[in-house]
């Protein structure tokens, strides 16, 4: 009986490893729509500045103080929902990095740090 309850318990515990494994390597619909908002915000002289895949870009929650004043002298847009996309770059000595602030309601670019479209 003993062993039977330990080969269960065992067995139960194998099997969710797996599947939390496996859900672990899932990307939600979120995170590519996202990440493709900041990518088709990018100027092209800058996108063939990226290193990798765009795909792979880091994804944050931000805060509307992260956020560079808009152009012009503008005020921040109030937005309940804001993430950084963050795509690493050539290591040029100019831009390290370029940062897509976008909306997470609508996916509209926000503003960035680099240069937007």
């Amino acid at each position: 009986m003993l062993k039977q309850i330990l080969l269960y318990l065992s067995t139960a515990m194998l099997l969710f490893g797996v599947v939390a494994c496996t859900q672990d390597r899932q990307v939600p619909d979120e995170l590519v729509s996202l990440r493709e908002a900041a990518w088709n915000s990018i100027d092209g002289e800058h996108q063939k500045q990226v290193d990798g895949d765009w795909k792979n870009a880091k994804v944050e929650n931000a805060k509307s103080t992260e956020m560079p004043i808009p152009k012009g002298g503008g005020k921040i847009k109030k937005v309940q929902h804001i993430y950084k996309v963050t795509f690493n770059t050539k290591k040029d000595a100019r831009l390290s990095s370029l940062k897509v602030f976008i909306d997470g309601d609508t996916n509209e670019p926000l503003s960035s740090l680099g240069t937007i479209k």
